[in-house]
């Protein structure tokens, strides 16, 4: 394997289907258990349980918006695995270099990466980032994880 290898994500659907179903159902058991709208004769119980309610489906769209946000940001976002075990990513025109922080876990079907900027002391984790073989080009799932198995969880000196 020949490093830097550039790695263009893509948003994938098996992450986006997943979020919207979750979240279908939530907002369906908000409303089954009766929280919105309540019953008109609850009186003031009921407008505490209808504040609840809307918060609550507030709560529910952001938390949906937010998994789609995350999912999207990756159009166009591009990442470069260094031999060093350094990572770059490249979006919109900025490039930030990471590096693979403690708590990174390969799930075979999943990979997730907490990571830090590249600088001495090591910082705190400044950027998160799931990966599934459908946000990677074809064929560059192994390559990538074999880069984090053998580059990225290398410690400096080793």
């Amino acid at each position: 394997m020949h490093f830097p290898l550039t790695l263009a994500l893509r948003p994938a659907g098996g992450v986006l289907a997943p979020v919207l179903v979750a979240h279908v159902a939530a907002g369906l058991a908000l409303f089954h258990a009766g929280a919105f709208p309540p019953p008109a004769s609850a009186g003031v119980a009921g407008g505490w349980l209808a504040a609840g309610g809307a918060a609550g489906s507030l709560l529910i769209a952001w938390s949906l918006a937010e998994g789609f946000r995350g999912e999207f940001a990756k159009r166009g976002m591009v990442l470069v695995l260094r031999e060093d075990g350094a990572l770059a990513v490249e979006h919109r025109g900025r490039v930030e270099v990471f590096r693979v922080a403690d708590g990174a876990v390969d799930f075979g079907w999943a990979a997730w990466l907490p990571l830090y900027r590249d600088v001495v002391p090591p910082g705190r984790v400044s950027r998160r980032l799931m990966l599934i073989s459908a946000n990677l080009p074809p064929g560059r799932w192994r390559a990538f994880r074999i880069w984090l198995r053998h580059k990225a969880r290398r410690k400096a000196g080793d």
